[in-house]
């Protein structure tokens, strides 16, 4: 679903809203290592999400100039020095906005399924397993309902075996981000006009985190180090045209 907004009364925009679903079957996916799955004669364990699931996403941008200076509804009467200090302002920005990817897995060892390294093993689920957050303070995940043949914390080393849990339908982090622009233009004369800029990439310095960790072997299972686009960057530029 979209909508836009040619350019009129110093104003032009458009957004975009998607929501979709994307599955696998077979083992297929869409990010690389097609052919691993986890038991290779029983391939409906592989059906699911595919690893870009991607259900909600928001993009949208906008152009605006500011009303102001001569013949605008501010300062229609302005000449001189004072029309080019207060025209030529406009304000621009991108947005994006999307729910997270669903992750790879989970996965663990090989040793648990007594399959080839090339293959996948996932270990079995056994109950409710979202904790909540973004797996910075506490983990996003319960390492806890998962259980895996060599998981010798809760009991002794196990005979192999195929996991029950399902393939990539543990949710990602989200992501936000706001990408903000101020520019004034003034012109010189009839040949001549000066552009300054200002750009305020992820303005608001929102904190957008990477994926957890995706094996419940690993102690930091559900636990993120990482984010997924850089803080605020602010940069200048000086634009002569003629």
């Amino acid at each position: 679903m979209s909508a836009e907004k040619r350019f009129g009364s110093g104003l032009v925009f458009k957004g975009a809203y998607t929501f979709s679903k994307t599955l696998m079957k077979n083992g297929a996916r869409a990010t690389g290592n097609v052919g691993q799955v986890q038991n290779p004669f029983d391939l409906s364990q592989e059906n699911g999400y595919s690893s870009d699931h991607l259900p909600h996403r928001f993009s949208g941008n906008f152009i605006y100039e500011l009303p102001m200076g001569r013949g605008k509804m501010l300062g229609s009467g302005l000449t001189g020095i004072a029309d080019k200090l207060v025209s030529g302002w406009s304000f621009a920005g991108i947005i994006n906005l999307r729910s997270g990817f669903n992750i790879y897995g989970p996965t663990i060892a090989a040793a648990n399924c007594n399959s080839s390294p090339t293959n996948l093993c996932r270990p079995d689920l056994l109950g409710p397993y979202i904790l909540g957050g973004d797996g910075l303070a506490t983990p996003k995940f319960d390492r806890n309902a998962f259980d895996w043949p060599l998981n010798t914390a809760r009991h002794p080393a196990q005979t192999p075996r195929f996991g029950s849990a399902g393939m990539n339908f543990m949710p990602g982090n989200s992501l936000q981000s706001w990408d903000l622009s101020i520019a004034k233009t003034t012109a010189v004369k009839e040949r001549y006009r000066t552009e300054l800029r200002s750009e305020f990439f992820n303005a608001f310095n929102h904190t957008s985190f990477a994926n957890p960790i995706n094996g419940p072997e690993n102690p930091n299972f559900g636990r993120t180090f990482s984010t997924s686009i850089s803080s605020r960057t602010i940069q200048l530029g000086l634009k002569f045209y003629w």
